[in-house]
């Protein structure tokens, strides 16, 4: 057998400077399972397979494995089971794997963060299949360059509207919203495309999944598929894609009115990810050389608090109003914890993660990461002329839920007043959590870029 920890063989007369493999794996889940949409749903059958596609990116002494995976969430657990396996079969380090879920609502039950029931004979079928695509990438390492590129389009709407001075899921043309396709293009030495790894910030909540409970990878499929069969003459490339801060944002499908969210058929999910898929290999076609090495990574776990646990009173007395079930059993379970005289969590833990190809940033965080703090770290490493290109990632490595910004708070609505309890977290993060992730986000990327060349 193969040893996959080895580099294949030098074959050019001085080592080529960046070597690069990639790989695809199919993880489509058995039909029946349950869909972790938010709500109690059951897959009737399959619209798109799901897929783990990875590039592993290889400077001579740094390996990096970039995977992106058709999953809702990207737990610590589930990470570090699937960063463990990599580890034993390829000898890439653990902290240099990046590992991040599309999120798309018309996948699996996978997580175990939630009360939702998971499938653990496909968790951990899953998490094989992972770890085998990232082995096949690897042993296909050969000689390769670094392409960046970034081109707009119009898929993606702000969701968060204050009307009556509550936030509500609206459409809201007049805030922040990053349409842009971005795009880490990595070719062979001929000028093929091996990989086009993407990120676009936006749920992948265009499908009806709720009233069509089909397995699927909502828009990012069609995408993945588009870029794929546009670029296939060039050399049959694997598409990558990889979430970014899209906590607040969401597909631009909309009622006639322009007023309301319009649920996409399997027709009309089709035809946006079509769209997006367009825009990203407009950006792969006008992409610029990039020196993609030297490859540094570093990672750290931060804290996020929460704000002030409610008492027991008080956690029976929201059990009495007419509230969801679900909030319903988290109060359930926080009164079981205090009552036992176990104590409630006063913060929770996020993976923040850097890679540094050369002259390209990516910072990756856990959980839904609302648009403006992506905005804001690139912004600062952009202005500042410290990397080339800097790209923010949510849904990776971790998930902690929704990590928005100071100013929704007042404003409210399911983000940050809500869905904190899906987790069985005792209380919403401090407002001031969006002013620590970028400040602590900023640090690890200076260090990482502070690496001689």
């Amino acid at each position: 057998m193969k040893d996959l920890t080895q580099r294949p063989d030098e074959a050019l007369p001085e080592r080529a400077p960046l070597w690069a493999g990639a790989a695809k794996t199919q993880i489509t889940p058995p039909i029946g399972g349950l869909l972790q949409s938010g709500m109690t749903v059951t897959s009737t059958g399959v619209l798109d397979d799901l897929y783990s596609t990875a590039v592993v990116l290889d400077d001579g002494a740094t390996k990096v494995a970039l995977v992106g995976n058709d999953l809702i969430y990207m737990e610590a657990t589930l990470a570090a089971a699937i960063r463990g396996r990599i580890a034993a079969q390829t000898g890439i380090p653990g902290d240099n794997v990046l590992l991040n879920a599309s999120h798309t609502h018309s996948g699996p039950s996978i997580s175990v963060l939630s009360p939702d029931p998971v499938d653990m004979e496909y968790r951990e079928w899953v998490i094989r299949r992972i770890a085998d695509t990232v082995a096949r990438a690897n042993a296909a390492l050969e000689p390769a360059s670094l392409a960046i590129g970034e081109a707009e389009g119009l898929f993606a709407v702000n969701r968060r509207k204050v009307v009556d001075g509550r936030s509500n899921m609206l459409p809201n043309y007049a805030d922040t919203v990053d349409n842009r396709a971005r795009v880490l293009r990595v070719d062979r030495l001929n000028g093929s495309p091996m990989a086009i790894v993407f990120s676009i910030a936006c749920h992948g909540t265009g499908f009806d999944y709720r009233g069509n409970p089909l397995i699927g990878g909502d828009y990012i499929a069609p995408a993945k598929d588009e870029i794929e069969r546009e670029l296939a003459a060039d050399g049959a490339p694997i598409a990558v894609f990889l979430a970014g801060c899209g906590g607040n944002i969401r597909p631009r499908v909309l009622t006639p009115d322009g007023d309301r969210f319009h649920p996409c058929t399997p027709a009309e999910i089709q035809a946006l990810g079509r769209g997006a898929g367009a825009v990203a290999v407009r950006a792969s076609r006008e992409s610029a050389m990039a020196v993609g090495y030297p490859i540094a990574v570093a990672r750290e776990q931060l804290p996020l608090p929460f704000q002030t646990p409610p008492t027991v009173d008080e956690l029976r007395a929201y059990k009495a109003s007419p509230r969801n079930s679900r909030w319903a059993t988290w109060a359930d379970h926080l009164i079981e914890q205090l009552e036992q005289g176990e104590g409630l969590p006063s913060s929770v833990d996020m993976e923040l993660q850097v890679v540094r190809l050369g002259g390209v940033c990516i910072v990756a965080m856990g959980g839904e990461i609302f648009v403006e703090i992506g905005l804001a770290i690139e912004r600062a490493l952009q202005e500042s002329h410290e990397s080339q290109m800097a790209l923010t990632l949510g849904y990776s490595n971790s998930e902690v839920g929704y990590v928005c910004t100071a100013r929704a708070y007042p404003e409210g609505g399911s983000e940050p007043a809500d869905f904190y309890r899906w987790f069985w977290y005792p209380a919403p993060f401090e407002p001031e959590t969006e002013e620590f992730v970028v400040a602590r986000a900023l640090a690890l990327a200076r260090r990482v870029l502070s690496v001689d060349n």
